[in-house]
């Protein structure tokens, strides 16, 4: 007994009343014409309905023949939207999500340029988040990796270490101190300082600098900036020094853009890793991935 219409006998159906031949429908469906008329008489048997009829050696659909195609294209058309559907956003989800602050992006990039090459199946998704905002972010959980300079907190996540930079005070070359062996304490007393917004923890550490070398701490004396190329612009035209890791400054020291100034003891080390949510499963591609931001993190210092 018959319990329902499958979806080989809806293409079957939809063949033959596309093409009111028998024969024609079987050679599209690549089966033998007694197999198309078997599933047709099944059809008709289940439905209690006769879908064709023949005039003279032409088939036409009967007014429940017309009815039944109109709704089997519908429903062979939601079908394949389904399967559609499923092959690309699920089988073949393979996709990595990437939050990462503005002193990474470039490791990021490069990675991926990397990476794309051996796996280009995969799809990456990144997000650059200003440090600021990067445990909000995280607090979300909407991202598969975040990469940022290291948080203290207490969420489900799973922490690598990537790599450490030291943190120098930059000026400009054509800076009074720039020249200068060695700073005393009080030669930064009255030096504006230029800072980025960033993580309430570095913050601190900025604050703990400034302390210690007795620096002017009048609103007047500060340059709030968002954005790391504007502060590079501001320190290389003179308007004030800043805390900068080392990684992020190389290039600019090489090229005489910018200059490392002579304090006592470099105290401050900034250090960078990515996280992982500790509830998700990671995918093989995913540590693939994170073994590549690995290895050319190690080439950053």
């Amino acid at each position: 007994m018959m319990r329902g219409l499958s979806i080989k006998q809806l293409y079957v159906f939809k063949a033959v009343a596309e093409t009111l031949n028998f024969h024609k429908a079987a050679e599209s469906l690549y089966i033998t014409q007694p197999a198309v008329t078997k599933h047709i008489k099944l059809i008709e048997s289940f439905l209690e309905v006769q879908l064709f009829t023949k005039v003279g050696k032409k088939n036409f659909l009967t007014d429940t023949g017309r009815i039944l195609f109109n709704e089997t294209n519908k429903f062979l058309d939601n079908y394949e939207k389904f399967n559609q559907t499923i092959d690309q956003k699920v089988l073949d989800n393979k996709t990595i999500s990437i939050a990462v602050i503005p002193a990474l992006q470039d490791l990021i990039v490069d990675t991926m340029i990397d990476f794309v090459k051996k796996r280009p199946e995969i799809e990456i998704k990144l997000d650059v988040i200003p440090n600021y905002e990067m445990l909000k972010v995280m607090q979300q959980h909407e991202h598969d990796v975040y990469l940022t300079v290291d948080i203290p907190l207490n969420l489900h996540f799973k922490k690598n270490h990537l790599f450490s930079s030291p943190i120098y005070l930059m000026s400009s070359f054509a800076h009074p101190l720039a020249n200068k062996k060695q700073l005393q304490l009080n030669d930064l007393s009255d030096e504006v300082f230029i800072e980025i917004d960033t993580l309430t923890h570095f913050k601190e550490e900025m604050e703990a600098f400034k302390r210690k070398y007795q620096m002017n701490t009048k609103k007047n004396n500060r340059i709030k900036i968002k954005g790391r190329e504007a502060l590079f612009k501001a320190v290389s035209a003179n308007l004030g020094v800043s805390l900068l890791p080392w990684f992020i400054v190389r290039d600019y020291v090489l090229e005489n853009k910018m200059k490392i100034l002579n304090i006592e003891k470099n105290t401050f080390t900034a250090n960078y890793s990515y996280y992982l949510n500790e509830i998700d499963h990671q995918k093989e591609y995913v540590i693939n991935f994170l073994e590549m931001i690995s290895l050319n993190a190690a080439t950053l210092n």
